[in-house]
This record gives C-alpha cells, sequence and structure tokens, in this order.
C-alpha cells in the first residue's frame, strides 16, 4: 500500500472520528416528548447533573453561574425591594436569553420554564412522590404523561425540590411590597411512594433553586 492511500484512509478515519463526536455533543442533552398540548420538550437532567437523579447546579433567578462558583459579590440583580432589572423596573416578567441559565450554559433551543409550562405539566401529567428513584437513594417526583406514558422525574435536593421558571410571579400574596419580585418554582415534598400533591409557591430571587431545561418542539 503506497504512502498516498496510507494517508487518505488516516484522513478519513479523523473525519469520521470527528463527525461521531459531533453527534454525541449535539445529543449532549436529551429530552422527553410527554406529548404536551404545547408541545414543550422536557430534559432528562437538571443542569450540572449526568443523571436524572442527579440534583446538578444551584442557581439564583436570572443568574447563569452556579452558586457555588460565584463569588461573594451578592446578587447580580440588586437586592430585595431595590432591584435592578426585571419587575416594575423595566416591565420585564420572563427572563431575557442572555440571563437564562438553560440558554446560556445549554445553548441551541433549550431554555428556562414559564410558568404556565409548568402548570401545563401539572395538568397533564399525574405527579407519584417516591423515595428511591430506581435505587439511586433519591427521592423525588415522578411526572407521568396522561397522553402517552413516557415519564420525566426531578430529584429533591434534601427534603425538597425547588426549581425556578423563567417568570416572575404576579399574583402572589406577601408581606413584600413588590409581589412581582418573587418567582415561580416547584415544590416538593419527599414522602412514600404515593401520588402527592404538586404545590407551586414563590421565592425571593436570591434563593438557590434547581433548573430543569425544556425546549419548544419543532413545527
Amino acid at each position: 500500500m503506497n504512502r498516498f492511500v496510507i494517508v487518505i484512509q488516516i484522513v478519513l478515519l479523523s473525519w469520521v472520528a470527528c463527525l461521531g463526536h459531533a453527534q454525541d455533543t449535539k445529543q449532549e442533552h436529551t429530552y422527553v416528548d410527554l406529548k404536551l398540548p404545547s408541545g414543550t420538550l422536557w430534559a432528562t437532567c437538571n443542569i450540572g447533573a449526568n443523571n436524572p437523579w442527579e440534583i446538578g447546579n444551584h442557581f439564583l433567578w436570572g443568574e447563569t453561574v452556579p452558586i457555588e462558583e460565584k463569588d461573594s459579590s451578592g446578587y447580580l440583580w440588586g437586592q430585595k425591594g431595590n432591584y435592578i432589572k426585571y419587575g416594575e423596573v423595566d416591565n420585564k416578567m420572563i427572563l431575557d436569553k442572555e440571563d437564562d441559565a438553560a440558554s446560556v450554559l445549554w445553548g441551541g433551543k433549550w431554555r428556562m420554564p414559564t410558568n404556565e409550562e409548568l402548570e401545563e405539566l401539572k395538568k397533564h401529567c399525574f405527579c407519584l412522590t417516591v423515595r428511591n428513584y430506581k435505587r439511586s437513594g433519591v427521592g423525588g417526583q415522578i411526572f407521568i404523561s396522561k397522553r402517552n406514558g413516557k415519564k420525566i422525574f426531578l430529584p429533591v435536593d434534601g427534603l425538597f425540590g425547588n426549581y425556578w421558571t423563567a417568570s416572575l410571579c404576579q399574583d402572589c400574596q406577601s408581606d413584600c411590597v413588590h409581589y412581582h419580585h418573587f418567582v415561580s418554582k416547584i415544590h416538593f415534598e419527599r414522602g412514600e411512594a404515593r401520588t402527592y400533591p404538586v404545590q407551586f409557591t414563590c421565592r425571593f430571587r436570591e434563593v438557590r433553586c434547581l433548573i430543569r431545561p425544556v425546549m419548544s418542539k419543532d413545527k
């Protein structure tokens, strides 16, 4: 075999290897199609996790760097009652793409879910609380689609599972004057393997929460 043929083979093998790597990168983050009316596709893992039962990273709302990796400069968008972005200061109620951790860290069409998408998840899925998901030792909430039986699992962190949405709360009742400064999240309590009501509540932006990305289905 002459040198020219050997060189061509090496180039082809390298090209195939690069193609395979590109495909792996493209499929790095997987999703489940629960056949929801909006077509929203839910990721199988949290940001910072490699498996559905792993907690992943914590974030303050509207920040794209995990809280464990941040410096001690405080919350990016100011202090409670004196925020410099989102809410009544600019009438923005949904995170911009550049402040959406899922969009920034995962890229592509990934983003954080809106409050409406969480309500849709709750409405069109059966919710089951489990203590030991697939013998991982981790508890959490399984959402089982009423439409096709497929499911996603959202793990709890300790006793609770708190997940950010991209939406500010517009109708929260609290002592805080700027009630729209609260952010919707999912709140899970660990319990026995049984149906458990999913609670949607609110928290100040500076609270550490997890993120489960979504993407819109191509039409």
